[in-house]
């Protein structure tokens, strides 16, 4: 298969886990690594077709930013999976804590089976709700109507950033109204950022600008930070602008 057909075909990957799509991406990418202008072109045509994924944002940054890109490639690959987020969400859980999630998030839901003695509700996350009991987690699912019953008894709510810049997010659609349901009952708001989806904030901004217009783009939603009370990373918890410093992503212009 040809180089850029192949990049097409990853492209179109719709519904990938993020971290599955870098690995696939970097491999692809191998074939056009040695050619700057080419690079550039291939992930353009990445980040322009996988408009959603930070963490494909954060691959071709490192790559364009990079003097030797074929020598790092897999050593990116590598850092990204070994991301701590999942081990550091599981930490920062008090005992017993009562969680309210929303949506599919890749890192928060393994985060839950590390503990076992959270207990969790899923609004809006049925793929999440079966796999929960796998982990040894028995969820309660419930709609966004149930969002109000959900965080009667809660002490978190937790969502998971698809892509982060330094003053918002972009996460399922529902999480806006949850958040701000969250903030009015004085339920602690986390927005978890795993590695490599931390973007500084030229990066952050053209991601936004290449989401497409509703109604096509109606799974995600930019989600404002102050919604939030913290952030959890590869760090730990902290803000979400010290989470998105710590991520250590080069502004690469291309993107931009």
């Amino acid at each position: 298969m040809h180089p850029m057909e192949r990049l097409r075909y990853v492209a179109r990957a719709d519904g990938t886990p993020q971290r599955i799509l870098v690995s696939e991406t970097a491999d692809a990418l191998l074939d056009v690594v040695d050619d700057h202008a080419g690079l550039v072109t291939a992930c353009r045509q990445m980040v322009q077709r996988q408009p959603t994924s930070g963490a494909l944002v954060w691959l071709a940054a490192h790559l364009l930013a990079s003097d030797e890109p074929t020598g790092i490639v897999w050593d990116l690959v590598a850092d990204f999976d070994r991301d701590p987020t999942e081990r550091e969400l599981a930490h920062a859980f008090d005992d017993g804590a009562r969680v309210v999630t929303i949506g599919w998030p890749e890192t928060i839901t393994p985060a839950f089976g590390r503990r076992g003695d959270v207990s969790v509700t899923v609004l809006e996350g049925p793929v999440v709700a079966r796999r929960l009991p796998q982990l040894d987690v028995d969820p309660v699912e419930a709609p966004l109507s149930g969002t109000a019953a959900a965080l009667v008894d809660a002490d978190v709510v937790v969502c998971e950033a698809l892509a982060a810049g330094p003053d918002a997010f972009l996460a399922p659609a529902g999480t806006v109204p949850v958040l701000a349901a969250a903030e009015r009952s004085g339920v602690a708001v986390w927005v978890v950022v795993p590695f490599g989806r931390a973007l500084p904030e030229p990066l952050w901004r053209g991601l936004v600008r290449r989401l497409p217009e509703p109604p096509v783009f109606a799974d995600q939603e930019v989600v404002d930070g102050s919604l939030v009370s913290a952030a959890v990373g590869p760090s730990g918890r902290s803000s979400l602008a010290e989470t998105i410093d710590a991520g250590g992503c080069p502004p690469a212009p291309e993107l931009q």
